[in-house]
């Protein structure tokens, strides 16, 4: 299976929770014709969903046995995190200088020069079924409000409340209308505006 730096992205939502091992991992697993990461430490969660690269772009690598790739994989987040530093950017436009091939126990790279193996150890259990938390049904969908924001600026002011125990979020019926991100403790209060983006 080949996973990408947005599939391994996942790691900033894994525990750091050592005597909850399952939840120090991502979990990468194959869904109809995708490849989706997921992560979660119990409170937050993330979950990346990408198209199925074409492995015949892919060269055989050492210590790769693609037969030996189960549905579902569970990467400690540590060794996720080294991999996407293995991974380079990608200006050349060859495929398989943008992923890395997994398999239960291995993540591989290379930039066509090296090869970088990591060998990891998945933790025995099931992971969280987390759609069942997630999932909405239509109706339900329709009543939460809904606004469309640069990530880059939700990362930015984001920064401003990061020593804060809860912000509120507030959300206008406009959807033209920017969003509000507000706190107060201590004595101190704290406003945060993102514009959304039109279309």
């Amino acid at each position: 299976m080949l996973v990408s730096k947005s599939l391994l992205s996942t790691i900033a939502t894994a525990s750091k929770d050592d005597t909850r091992p399952l939840l120090t991992c991502i979990r990468v697993y194959k869904e109809d014709d995708k490849i989706v990461s997921v992560a979660t430490d119990g409170y937050i969660l993330s979950e990346v969903i990408e198209s199925t690269p074409n492995t015949d772009e892919y060269p055989e690598l050492p210590f790769v046995k693609t037969d030996d790739t189960p549905e579902s994989i569970l990467i400690p987040a540590e060794t996720a995190k080294k991999m996407i530093g293995s991974i380079k950017k990608n200006d050349s436009g060859l495929p398989i200088l943008s992923y890395a091939q997994l398999t239960k126990d291995t993540l591989v790279t290379t930039d066509l020069e090296q090869t970088t193996a990591l060998h990891f150890r998945s933790p025995e259990g099931n992971y969280p079924e987390y759609r069942k938390l997630v999932e909405l049904d239509e109706e339900k969908a329709k009543t939460y409000k809904k606004a469309t924001v640069n990530p880059k600026y939700l990362k930015q002011v984001l920064a401003l409340f990061k020593d804060d125990y809860s912000v509120e979020l507030s959300i206008s019926e406009d959807k033209f209308a920017p969003v509000f991100i507000r706190s107060e403790s201590n004595g101190v209060k704290k406003m945060a505006v993102i514009m959304t983006l039109k279309g």
